[in-house]
């Protein structure tokens, strides 16, 4: 109940959406939209995403949080490990920092026949601005950084 004792509605994709049941083996972390300021509206994206909540965690997308899911499961599995949020790469030419990309999740991923390598991942869920394009060329060229997309 809300403080003003109408019910909150459910949100439709709480207990519905694909990946739900991944959350629930994290031991109950559930998807919760993020609500716009505007009545009962979800602020979406200028691309569609809604804004998700997982473990108290917001994230751009429900792509995003399924994704960040997975990647929990993998670490519990001991097939990745150092799971990191939002890693920031600033983007230095001749010394003049000319912006910074941040990707979703950077973690390690562990092989027995070779040492850990760093992996660098972006969700996406539809198709890639000029900006995200010429940043991804940056990161490889300046960071030697390969960024792995993946797609929603």
């Amino acid at each position: 109940m809300a403080a003003d004792g109408d019910a909150v509605p459910e949100m439709p994709y709480a207990s519905h959406a694909p990946g739900v049941a991944l959350l629930d083996l994290l031991g109950g972390l559930q998807p919760t939209a993020v609500r716009a300021d505007r009545g009962d509206q979800l602020r979406r994206s200028k691309y569609g995403a809604v804004p998700t909540v997982v473990d108290n965690i917001r994230f751009a997308s429900k792509a995003e949080a399924r994704r960040y899911a997975e990647l929990l499961l993998l670490q519990k599995a001991g097939e990745i490990e150092a799971l990191e949020l939002q890693p920031k790469f600033p983007l230095l030419v001749n010394g003049v920092k000319v912006a910074t990309y941040i990707g979703d999740f950077r973690y390690f991923a562990l092989d027995r026949h070779s040492p850990p390598f760093e992996i660098i991942e972006d969700v996406k869920g539809g198709p890639t601005t000029p900006v995200y394009r010429l940043k991804k060329k940056l990161v490889l060229a300046l960071h030697g950084v390969e960024i792995t997309e993946v797609r929603a």
